[in-house]
């Protein structure tokens, strides 16, 4: 592309802006990437190939948790026991982990879920904390913690909650099993 303007003024800036576009793209080497900062290996406890059960032993559903793009993101892929989806994408912005949870069911609540670090545990572990708006109007809390455990297994914990986080409702609680990690 070519400046149409015969102005100098005009060719310089356009030149100027092609530099910095090659420069910004060129991977320099003084570029830090994710897999140079430790906070974007915050998940790496729950990479891996799962079998997910609940505090009784009973089957749940099968979880790949995947690192992707260069370590900048972690990729879920969960299937129920009953055989329904769902789909996260973990980012970190502003020095924090974000989640993007989606279903089949994007229509109706919970189907979709945005939720953002709200504290990270001794050692390692990682909550996530949203707001779900109802059908009604009416909105609820929902919180997610991950806890790696010993043998390789992690804790998955949510809960709800309807009155502005003094109380919450368990509603998964299980153990991943690992299949395969890496």
């Amino acid at each position: 592309m070519k400046p149409t303007d015969p102005n100098p003024i005009t060719r310089i800036r356009f030149l100027l802006i092609s530099l910095m576009m090659i420069f910004a793209t060129s991977g320099s080497a003084q570029t830090p990437t994710c897999q140079d900062d430790s906070r974007y290996q915050a998940l790496d406890f729950w990479l891996g190939q799962w079998r997910v059960v609940d505090q009784q032993g009973d089957f749940q559903g099968d979880n790949h948790i995947e690192s992707i793009l260069d370590g900048c993101a972690v990729l879920e892929h969960w299937t129920s026991s009953s055989g329904n989806k769902g789909m996260s994408l973990f980012y970190v912005t502003d020095d924090q982990w974000h989640q993007v949870w989606v279903t089949p069911f994007a229509r109706v609540p919970g189907g979709i879920k945005e939720k953002h670090e709200v504290s990270t545990f001794e050692g390692a572990g990682i909550r996530f904390k949203g707001e779900i708006q109802n059908q009604d109007g009416s909105h609820y809390l929902d919180r997610t913690s991950l806890r790696p455990l010993e043998e390789g297994k992690v804790h998955q914990l949510i809960e709800v909650s309807t009155d502005g986080g003094k109380n919450w409702k368990v509603t998964f609680d299980a153990i991943y099993l690992p299949v395969s990690n890496k």
